[in-house]
């Protein structure tokens, strides 16, 4: 959600990509200092409220929670949720 806003996650993309306005910002102020700024954004990770967003999306679809599953896992590189 920090390069494009994800349907149904305003948190998400709120905060995600306030946090990467904060870190770029301070990466720059500290860089003098010889401080280095580094920000790790995981993509899909396996939690409940993933299970449930993944629910959703099978309710709206018709289809199996399995499979909406398996359409979000082949767009992520390993093919699997963190």
């Amino acid at each position: 959600s920090i390069k494009e806003p994800i349907p149904g996650l305003i948190l998400s993309n709120t905060f995600r990509t306030g946090i990467i306005g904060l870190s770029k910002t301070l990466a720059s102020e500290l860089a003098p200092y010889n401080i280095l700024i580094n920000t790790i954004a995981p993509g899909r990770i396996g939690t409940d409220r993933v299970k449930h967003l993944d629910q959703v999306n099978a309710d709206k679809q018709g289809i199996d929670i399995k499979m909406v599953e398996e359409q979000m896992k082949a767009q992520i590189p390993l093919k699997r949720y963190g």
